[in-house]
């Protein structure tokens, strides 16, 4: 580790404060007490001077931020009704161009949006948004482009320089420095940095009333380094739960301003959206003519517009035609998780395209890699288990090996590993892990299963568990060595966050976890253990649409080969016939 002049020069400083001093101030006041000289309370009281000010520093680190998120809440906020919501809303900014979400804003047809950059004793510059039919729309934008590909890139949004904005009307503040109840105009505090303010008010003549208010503080956190001792530093803002490279979690200014009006961003329809019946006909249209960027555009407009049949033809068209299906990646953005979720509400046509085609499984269809996804959009919460969770019993399976061949292609053809659940072991709250393409079919009392953590590198399917009790995670550490002998050790002890209460690791074949799992007095009940789900032996017709993955990893089968997973009563393993 490298230590530079400056941080020698600090500790040594705060070594001098933090260890001599104080140790001189004990010795002396012993000594002195030891005389019956009462003057040596006063040096050991002094000894605890420099403990009681960073205990004082501490308690204000934790109190702080606390004591504002409870401010904030208090505050009185006015509901703005459809009826009386004002169509001028004026956006506070700072800086000589204006962000996408602005002209967004504008787009929708539901404002008429005027843009005020500059501080208060500044100088303003200040647009009208001038929304009209326009040939460059397709060109001159590409983030937060929802409302102009409705319209079919036909209308988009201008920022028209004006003489002056209205005072009355809706007012979304941007900056800290302009927002009236923000914590550096509250409190005229400058040193603790407001990493992003966001606050939307109601103006009516001399009135403004707080509609909205969302800010982060980075204030002050205490930590403490073995070398340096008890230090203080802005604490971090949240991140998107992304394993590396996350991005500051601050809300979308345009989804902010529509949230807090009560308007679902998905019913929005610009004033010259096209019809249904035109959104057909577009893309159709370009998802025939095999250019790349049609095809982008293409999914463009299914991503933004309402769910429709057509739209499931053109997916399956798109993902089984080999002049477009290798062009189907979405292009990496502000807003590509959202895009790739809403695209992929047409897996079944994406899966049922590759599945009649000869396109290599790792590119047929794939609107992202699911390493991307998951790099990106996961949830990486950690630890996975916490004191609060529903009481159950923690088990951590890893790294199994064996299974049988299938034809169910992850990118490349994978195994199957059947994991049987028996009812009499409780509730089961499972961390898997896996590191190889893999589909996990669990069988018998899956409902017994409270939760289903698959920590993975994109190449995980999941069959027999409730869809809305999984979750596929890589986290920093997902795929460190597991120490044989200590698999609760390194990385996963922070990854797990309780030491689990079975551990079956490295094991190979399939998995009996009323073998693997030993009785140990009464189990947590599980609800509707009676209910088994997909039974163990003989055949189980099993789409590979009902095969969980990390989106957008599309697990599917060539249409020669068929889809039901022959299980056979004895030995009692997974087989894809």
């Amino acid at each position: 580790m490298y230590f530079s002049v400056e941080m020698i020069l600090f500790v040594l400083a705060r070594l001098l404060l933090l260890c001599v001093l104080s140790l001189l101030a004990v010795i002396f006041g012993w000594r002195k007490l030891a005389r019956g000289d009462r003057n040596g309370w006063v040096l050991l009281a002094a000894s605890l001077l420099m403990l009681g000010y960073y205990g004082a520093q501490w308690v204000q680190s934790l109190l702080t931020p606390a004591n504002r998120i409870a401010e904030v809440a208090a505050w009185p906020r006015v509901k703005v009704a459809e009826a009386d919501r004002p169509r001028v809303l004026i956006v506070r900014g700072y800086g000589d161009t204006l962000p996408p979400f602005v002209y967004f804003l504008a787009e929708t047809g539901l404002f008429d949006v005027y843009a005020v950059n500059g501080l208060d004793f500044q100088p303003k510059k200040i647009w009208r948004m001038d929304v009209g039919l326009r040939d460059n729309c397709a060109k001159d934008r590409s983030e937060r482009d929802e409302m102009i590909v409705l319209t079919g890139w036909g209308s988009c949004a201008t920022a028209t320089p004006a003489e002056s904005a209205p005072r009355d009307g809706l007012i979304l503040y941007t900056m800290s420095t302009l927002a009236p109840h923000s914590w550096a105009t509250t409190r005229k505090d400058y040193n603790n940095q407001a990493v992003w303010t966001y606050e939307l008010a109601l103006r009516a003549g001399d009135v403004e009333q707080l509609v909205a208010y969302d800010e982060y503080v980075a204030f002050p956190e205490m930590r403490f380094n073995w070398f340096a001792g008890p230090y203080l530093v802005p604490e971090g803002p949240p991140r998107r739960t992304a394993a590396v490279d996350s991005d500051i979690a601050a809300p979308e200014p345009g989804a902010f301003v529509l949230s807090a009006l009560g308007i679902d961003e998905r019913t929005v329809a610009p004033p010259s959206a096209l019809s249904i019946e035109g959104q057909r006909a577009l893309t159709e249209n370009l998802s025939l003519s095999n250019q790349p960027d049609d095809t982008q555009r293409a999914l463009d407009l299914i991503a933004a517009a309402p769910r429709d049949p057509a739209f499931r033809n053109a997916m399956r068209r798109l993902a089984s035609n080999p002049a477009t299906s290798t062009n189907m990646l979405v292009r990496h953005g502000p807003r590509w998780c959202k895009k790739v979720n809403r695209l992929l509400r047409y897996r079944d046509a994406l899966m049922e395209g590759c599945a009649n085609s000869a396109i290599p499984a790792d590119t047929c269809g794939q609107l992202g890699y699911a390493t991307q996804w998951l790099r990106f959009c996961a949830d990486h919460a950690e630890p996975v288990w916490r004191s609060e969770d529903k009481p159950a019993r923690r088990v951590f399976i890893a790294d199994v090996g064996g299974g049988q061949n299938t034809k169910v292609l992850l990118t490349r053809p994978a195994r199957a590993t059947e994991i049987r659940v028996p009812a009499d072991r409780g509730a089961l709250d499972i961390v898997l892990r896996n590191r190889d393409p893999r589909v996990f079919v669990f069988t018998g009392a899956a409902v017994c299963i409270e939760r289903l953590t698959v920590l993975e590198n994109g190449q995980t399917g999941v069959a027999g568990v409730d869809p809305g009790r999984v979750r596929f995670a890589a986290p920093t550490g997902t795929g460190s060595w597991i120490n044989p002998k200590a698999p609760y050790s390194g990385d996963f002890v922070s990854l797990l966050g309780f030491k689990p209460d079975d551990i079956i690791n490295g094991h190979e074949g399939d998995i009996d976890l009323a073998d693997a799992l030993a009785k140990s007095g009464p189990a947590i009940p599980c609800t509707g253990a009676s209910d088994a789900g997909l039974k163990s032996g003989g055949t189980l017709r099993l789409d590979t649409g009902a095969i969980l993955t990390a989106p957008p990893l599309l697990p599917f089968v060539r249409k020669e080969a068929s889809r039901a997973l022959t299980v056979p009563a004895d030995p009692p393993r997974v087989y894809l016939s």
